[in-house]
């Protein structure tokens, strides 16, 4: 079962049910719920109206169908699917924050027995993430671990500045304004000081560059790139965020491109929280 599917069917049990029935269908607010792109939202979306789960208006706006709210009382137990490919990434990503060892080799029976899983399917997830630059495969020793170092996460930035400002330029006319409302809507600071942060924009607009090549980049760098998003956890940085995400979201809808990319440049280069490199916060 994959992520649309997942979400899909997990909607529909819920409505079914009657039990922890959404109460607001939109793109953005059920990406966040699920912490995936938007992508497979939409995927899932089409499928639930297709099934008469949701219903759509002659606006665009979702609603739950009344008639399918409770109309089966026992609700089937939908599981995530394990992401083997994620879930070894995440790790190697968070060990290669931890060491400063440029000769540090990854067992490919070590990460089967781990995660319970045959070597066959880890070789081909590490050949997978061989792509991202972070592990090299050396014949007849293993996987060589590249350590995430200093000059690596100034380097990244430097890079995620002049390509998310100019996938900004690509992107302008693809923009969807009512995505870009609801995206705007998801970052505010109530007024107990509790920060609401939503990252989502940041690939959308990427994705709607419609530059394969630099959407490739990202890609290839993704799991790294999270590591580089505003976090609700660090309160001052959150709070810097959000203001700037908000006047990135508010100058997008205006169309003033040029205050939008001076906002989402000071953004990308102030509000990046700094992580743990080699046991080192930076």
């Amino acid at each position: 079962m994959n992520l649309s599917k997942y979400i899909a069917e997990d909607i529909k049990q819920r409505v079914l049910s009657g039990n922890s029935v959404p109460s607001k269908i939109t793109i953005v607010v059920l990406a966040e719920e699920y912490e995936v792109s938007t992508r497979p939202v939409r995927i899932a979306l089409d499928v639930l109206i297709d099934e008469e789960i949701l219903i759509k208006s002659t606006t665009g706006r979702l609603s739950v169908n009344p008639d399918m709210i409770g109309a089966s009382k026992k609700a089937q137990k939908i599981n995530l699917p394990a992401n083997h490919y994620k879930i070894i990434l995440d790790d190697l990503i968070k060990l290669s924050f931890e060491i400063n060892d440029d000769n540090y080799f990854v067992r490919e029976e070590v990460l089967s027995e781990k995660h319970g899983i045959s070597r066959t399917p880890v070789r081909i997830i590490l050949q997978k993430i061989s792509g991202t630059g972070l592990i090299e495969h050396k014949e007849r020793i293993g996987w060589l671990l590249r350590p995430f170092r200093q000059e690596d996460f100034d380097q990244f930035n430097q890079m995620r500045v002049v390509l998310e400002v100019h996938a900004l330029k690509l992107a302008k006319d693809n923009l969807d304004l009512k995505l870009i409302q609801e995206f705007l809507e998801g970052n505010f600071i109530e007024k107990n000081g509790t920060v609401h942060l939503n990252n989502k924009f940041h690939n959308y607009i990427i994705d709607m560059s419609k530059n394969r090549y630099l959407k490739d980049f990202f890609n290839r760098s993704q799991e790294y790139f999270k590591l580089f998003l505003a976090d609700e956890n660090n309160i001052e940085l959150s709070k810097q965020a959000c203001l700037l995400h908000q006047k990135i979201l508010k100058n997008i809808l205006k169309k003033n491109w040029v205050e939008a990319e001076k906002y989402l440049a000071k953004h990308i280069t102030t509000s990046i929280p700094a992580p743990a490199i080699n046991n080192k916060l930076i």
